[in-house]
């Protein structure tokens, strides 16, 4: 992201009264629970995002283009479906990260593996 469109967000933000989270590294061993806490921060900072795609959309110094783009944004991520679709992922991904962080653990037997699977197994369905 460009850093007039990270300070625009940051301003978005700020008169939200939200403070953005940030995303950091996205891609390490622990990829679950890296995909769940990119997904959070989605889910924290949606207002701000989305008002950011917004206004961006109807931005006379933007080249239209890049508004058509930001019309884009605002109209696939404004959606109810999208919202719900962005929830249940944060549910799951949340499970499974807490599920992953469980099975790494050294003191984990087969037996306490097994039942923990089959618990999230229940959790999820």
């Amino acid at each position: 992201m460009s850093p007039k469109n990270v300070r625009e967000l940051e301003e978005v933000a700020c008169s939200l009264g939200q403070q953005l989270l940030k995303i950091g590294k996205v891609f390490y061993v622990r990829w679950i629970a890296s995909s769940y806490h990119s997904t959070k921060v989605v889910w924290v900072d949606y207002s701000a995002l989305h008002e950011h795609f917004l206004r961006a959309s109807d931005d006379a110094m933007r080249s239209s283009a890049e508004m058509i783009s930001y019309h884009s944004l605002t109209n696939q991520r404004g959606s109810i479906q999208f919202l719900k679709n962005l929830a249940l992922m944060c549910h799951v991904l949340e499970e499974l990260s807490s599920l992953s962080l469980e099975l790494q653990k050294n003191d984990t037997s087969m037996v306490d593996a097994h039942n923990k699977l089959v618990l999230q197994k229940q959790t999820l369905a």
